[in-house]
């Protein structure tokens, strides 16, 4: 990361790196000058040396933030990467975990600094104020440090192939987060790929509009540094986004369903209002891409190449590459491992590999791009990549083509009266239903079965549970996996864990709470 930095300021010095919307416009070189800047306060101000975390609070991508993050690899700091919206008791436990020493923070993160600190954060021994100050003891404003540290030279470290790069917590949706280490030969690897399966070159804009707690904010920033290519920063709002891609030209996005579905419903109140002809690649994750996302998006988009993927905090391990027709007319097909990947299925029960198509099976991976382990912990990177493999907990299938397919998460899967359901199946179908925004299904203790599936719907118009269940049983859907209990939501938005990750944890302790007072 230090030596594509260093390539992007001498090949491209004067070229736009970053905007954001701080009203920030920064060069290469002086995305370069602003990290030079950073290293030296955490040199002289926290003793900060080769090897020691940093880490920030923060819900929006910003420019200040990529020279607090990804800038001080240039003295070989570890930036970590930490769910900003979780609770102040997990923030201060990742913190601690890792023993962070320096923690920057956003406006919009104050409070929730001031919890996380009253818990104790011992490692702690500098805070950068990135916009107001807080008025924290042994606090910088980030303005300060570039002003003071304005002549710094480049750090004098040199950083092998095989050293740390960053941490990523998961987003501990099924458990505590995991802090997932990447390697610089494996990073590196990874912002390279991106670049090229995406088709990025130094002529063209990313929309940066993950929050930098999210891995694919990660993604998408070192894919654009890897090429010279400026990246517009801001947190997702559907006009924003569509705002800044009409200003900025963007070119390439990387979107979820979800948000998908949130842009299309804010470009319904002003048809034409926006010109998307400068948008010519996007990529989707975080979950399936069902049939009214494909149909969304193509009406909204019509000249955009589409791409799938699959990954995760660990690694990216499939992509269907740019322009492939095959996705279109195969709505649920992810795509083929990346170049370098190795990808077996194996059954959930017997741990055989599956060779036959069109049997789920659980994935596993090894390979390039893919994380070296857990953080500090051998018990944990044993569990979850044994014998050199990653076991990504993702249920799959392939297709006659060899194309791979999503079927679940295995943590989603449970047995009621001892057949297996799997929640996203439950979910793609209720999705199907006209007025159903989105579905989200759970188990929950059942004194027959063990557990049945609870749903929960967001929902365009009015519906009754007694439409919903007529309606599953006229369509012939199984018997066996439709939702016992329902929570009918409305429009208003499932509890997230991140901008595109509902929490399920938080649905299904509410689910639990509802059955047992007999209101679902």
């Amino acid at each position: 990361m230090k030596d594509i930095f260093l390539w992007s300021e001498k090949v491209f010095p004067c070229e736009t790196a970053i905007t954001d919307a701080l009203g920030n416009s920064w060069s290469f070189e002086q995305l370069n000058n602003f990290s030079r800047s950073v290293c030296e306060s955490y040199a002289k101000l926290a003793a900060i040396r080769k090897g020691d975390r940093v880490g920030w609070l923060s819900l929006e991508a910003s420019a200040p933030l990529l020279s607090l993050s990804f800038g001080v690899r240039k003295m070989g700091a570890v930036p970590v990467i930490m769910n900003s919206r979780s609770s102040a008791e997990r923030i201060a436990w990742m913190i601690n975990n890792v023993g962070m020493k320096v923690l920057a923070y956003s406006a919009e993160c104050r409070g929730l600094l001031e919890r996380v600190q009253a818990i104790g954060l011992p490692s702690v021994k500098q805070y950068i104020a990135i916009g107001e100050s807080a008025n924290i003891p042994g606090e910088v404003l980030l303005a300060d440090i570039y002003t003071e540290f304005s002549n710094a030279k480049e750090p004098e470290v040199k950083i092998s192939p095989e050293e740390l790069c960053f941490i990523s917590y998961t987003s501990g949706t099924t458990g505590r987060p995991k802090p997932v280490i990447h390697l610089e030969e494996e990073w590196t690897w990874t912002a390279q790929m991106m670049a090229h399966v995406l088709g990025l070159t130094h002529k063209d804009v990313t929309l940066v509009g993950m929050p930098p707690s999210f891995v694919g904010w990660a993604h998408v920033t070192c894919a654009s540094l890897r090429v010279g290519a400026k990246q517009s920063a801001f947190r997702f709002e559907a006009r924003r986004f569509l705002d800044t891609m009409a200003r900025e030209k963007g070119t390439h996005a990387l979107l979820s369903p979800t948000l998908v579905r949130m842009l299309y419903s804010e470009r319904q109140k002003q048809p034409g209002a926006w010109i998307t002809d400068s948008l010519r690649v996007c990529a989707f994750g975080g979950e399936p891409v069902t049939a009214d996302v494909h149909s969304k998006f193509e009406e909204m988009f019509p000249n955009v190449a589409r791409l799938t993927s699959l990954g995760a905090t660990e690694g990216i391990l499939l992509h269907s590459g740019v322009g492939n027709s095959y996705i279109i007319d195969h709505v649920g097909a992810i795509g083929k491992p990346l170049p370098g990947v190795t990808v077996e299925l194996r059954d959930e029960d017997t741990g055989d590999v599956i060779s036959e198509s069109g049997k789920r099976g659980v994935l596993y991976a090894r390979g390039p791009g893919i994380s070296a382990g857990i953080w500090n912990d051998a018990k944990a990177t044993a569990e979850n990549f044994p014998e050199g493999w990653w076991r990504t907990g993702d249920m799959l299938e392939r297709d006659e083509s060899g194309y791979f397919i999503f079927a679940g998460r295995s943590d989603h899967m449970f047995k009621s009266g001892n057949i297996k359901v799997y929640s996203e199946d439950v979910e793609a179908k209720l999705k199907m239903h006209p007025a159903v925004l989105d579905a989200v299904v759970v188990a929950v203790s059942d004194s027959t079965f063990g557990f049945v599936p609870f749903a929960f719907i967001r929902h365009s118009s009015v519906v009754e549970v007694e439409e919903m269940e007529g309606w599953w049983l006229e369509n012939s859907f199984e018997r066996y996996i439709r939702p016992r209990h329902w929570k009918l939501w409305g429009e208003s938005s499932f509890p997230m864990v991140t901008d595109v990750k509902i929490d399920r944890r938080t649905l299904a302790s509410m689910a639990e709470e509802l059955v047992k007072e007999g209101a679902a």
